[in-house]
């Protein structure tokens, strides 16, 4: 019941930082994705900021994903996982940090297309 609370909780969140996703930059991402893999993996069991973050970076991208079924050109492997696919995003943003000042949703797309091209 915790764990569905913290859910709903970091959805409200999400709702109101992330009302328009023009207005989040690759700076507000990173920022959210930068702990992904220390507190999604369990090493922080408890509701703190790093827990939030985490659940708030992976809904992110998710939600870009969603929102671009069917104009998203990308080519995954059958068994990709769910987080695969936010550690291709925040690898690419730790990576690009001259370009973290654009559009976050433009840097998942970019991130995404070159992690998946198609042949």
């Amino acid at each position: 019941m915790k764990g569905v609370k913290m859910f709903f909780a970091a959805t409200l969140l999400g709702t109101a930082m992330y009302n328009n996703a023009y207005a989040v930059s690759g700076n507000d991402l990173y920022g959210r994705c930068a702990n992904y893999d220390q507190s999604i993996l369990g090493n922080d069991a408890s509701c703190s900021q790093r827990v939030v973050d985490s659940i708030m970076c992976r809904m992110y991208v998710f939600g870009v994903i969603d929102a671009m079924q069917g104009t998203l050109s990308i080519c995954p492997a059958e068994d990709l996982e769910y987080d695969q696919v936010v550690f291709i995003v925040k690898t690419y943003l730790s990576e690009n940090p001259n370009r973290l000042d654009l559009e976050a949703n433009k840097l998942v797309t970019t991130a995404l297309t070159e992690a998946f091209p198609c042949k």
